[in-house]
């Protein structure tokens, strides 16, 4: 069973042995030994997750174990943790931050890492969002879901919603988004851990706050022109805006 698998995984996946690491947004060099970090228990079986924080440009980044592991052993305990575990429902949440920014209607969106809810792409494009999704964990019978993405293909919006925490390689991943957008295209990246929460699971792994975000958009050459805290249903989400320079 995927499950099974998943945890056998990480009964086998010891913590680097190290003292020293650079940095992976600002190659600051950081002794792991003395600089802040946060611990707390995984549920998808990975036990106690340990996090860093940068003392020279904020970002929280771990678990390392996850981190160190090979793009491919990524996927699979991706596809063994989507195995059992259900998203929740968040179409209407998106159609309703999407009217809430209000880009315009009249343009071509992307749903980068749209999950697997089919959902999200028929509510959007009955209101008028002509988007289309691509996820590369998982995959979807919809007219509108892309199996494959390459830079050939622009969009005027791509968004994404509670993925920035999942970066494995911040400039890498993020540059596959930004490379999608049209010349005058937007960037939006929705998630409520712009703030350090919901750090009870190893997928999430970098936590862009303080000064990270001034250093993440100098490095990726964009810059935040919207910012927004909505709350909803005793939760929040965190709304950002960004355009290339």
């Amino acid at each position: 069973m995927s499950k099974d698998r998943l945890i056998s995984r990480w009964q086998n996946i010891k913590r680097p042995e190290i003292s020293e690491i650079n940095c992976k947004l600002c190659e600051f060099n950081i002794n792991l030994t003395t600089c802040k970090n946060y611990k707390d228990n995984d549920i998808f079986e990975a036990g106690e997750l340990i996090r860093y924080q940068c003392p020279n440009c904020d970002v929280i980044f771990g678990d390392l174990r996850f981190l160190n592991m090979e793009i491919d052993e990524i996927s699979k305990d991706y596809e063994d943790a989507y195995s059992f575990f259900n998203e929740g429902e968040t179409s209407n949440f998106i159609l309703s931050v999407l009217n809430t920014i209000n880009l315009g209607k009249c343009k071509t969106y992307l749903d980068y890492a749209c999950g697997k809810n089919e959902n999200n792409l028929n509510l959007l494009n009955q209101n008028g969002y002509n988007t289309y999704g691509f996820d590369s964990y998982v995959e979807m019978n919809h007219p509108k879901f892309l199996s494959i993405i390459n830079e050939n293909l622009k969009f005027d919006i791509v968004y994404s919603n509670n993925f920035i925490e999942h970066v494995i390689n911040p400039f890498d991943d993020l540059n596959k988004l930004i490379n999608l957008l049209n010349s005058n295209g937007k960037l939006v990246l929705i998630s409520p851990c712009w703030e350090y929460c919901i750090s009870f699971t190893h997928y999430h792994t970098f936590f862009f706050v303080g000064r990270s975000i001034e250093n993440l958009c100098n490095k990726l050459k964009i810059k935040e022109i919207y910012s927004k805290k909505i709350n909803f249903e005793n939760d929040f989400t965190i709304v950002k805006i960004f355009e290339k320079i």
